[in-house]
């Protein structure tokens, strides 16, 4: 069990955008099918934006809340290249073990992104609009889904002019870029989180290698940083989200003891408590 509950001072960490461009970084997974080379990744860009040319997507989490966007909530894309993109947007199951998408999940989140298949010109933004279509969705917590958003370039055949060489058919690969955002879904009837008062609820307790942290609250909680005893947690670790009132292994190198020490996403404390 944690003990006393403290908060110390910090800096404000916000989540606003990320841009990608079609380039092979770390990070990035990578799938090749059909001559569609599909850059994908989940969206975790800290405050400010990588620079170049890419597509841009803001905000990164999505924040719907049911009672204020009757008509849904909106997602702007920005394309900076010089060439045409069609934007295919799909919805996802949320795994909060990994944060990403679930792949095991046997139904798809009642969501839908409008419009689905579109267009973006060079140098201009576009907006899409993510919207509740009907389904059952618990009225008491926070519910979440991932956002993919996909950048499809134009063929070289397509874009070539007239007089240029024709290339070897076969031999062409297309990059697209995928962009995965968290959305997380807040009933009509639920106040807007309170970071603070949702940190001093956090429960910890140790178990061989594993800080287990229990989330008593209504609404999803990730760390930014957690230390146990001065060891941070394994990396990869910080990629799990604790869902509503459910609990979340965090691993370490070693059993967890001492002072626990931890930031949230959006806050500008640090917080502290005692296994």
């Amino acid at each position: 069990m944690s003990g006393p509950f403290s908060v110390i001072k910090s800096r404000v960490a916000r989540w606003h955008s990320v841009t990608l461009t079609p380039t092979l970084n770390r990070g990035i997974a990578v799938a090749l099918a059909g001559g569609l080379l599909c850059l994908s990744a989940t969206g975790q860009a800290a405050e400010g934006s990588a620079s170049g040319k890419g597509i841009t997507i803001f905000p990164m989490l999505i924040h719907y809340d049911a009672e204020k966007a009757k008509s849904g909530t909106i997602v702007t894309v920005m394309n900076s290249t010089d060439k045409n993109y069609l934007l295919q947007s799909t919805v996802s199951a949320f795994d909060p073990s990994t944060g990403r998408i679930d792949a095991t999940a046997g139904s798809v989140p009642p969501f839908v992104v409008l419009p689905p298949l579109g267009r973006i010109n060079a140098g201009e933004r576009t907006a899409l609009r993510v919207r509740q279509v009907g389904g059952s969705l618990p009225v008491d917590r926070e519910s979440a889904s991932i956002i993919s958003v996909t950048g499809i370039p134009p063929s070289d055949s397509a874009a070539r002019t007239p007089g240029q060489a024709k290339v070897k058919a076969g031999t062409q690969v297309q990059i697209a870029v995928r962009m995965n955002m968290r959305l997380f879904y807040r009933p009509a009837g639920l106040a807007a989180p309170d970071i603070p008062k949702i940190a001093s609820t956090l429960t910890f307790r140790a178990q061989k290698e594993s800080l287990i942290v229990s989330n008593p609250t209504p609404y999803f909680v990730h760390f930014s940083s957690l230390t146990a005893g001065g060891m941070p947690a394994e990396e990869g670790a910080l990629e799990a989200w604790i869902a509503p009132k459910s609990e979340q292994h965090f691993r370490f190198k070693a059993r967890p003891a001492g002072a626990v020490l931890w930031k949230m996403n959006g806050d500008k404390n640090e917080y502290k408590a005692t296994l």
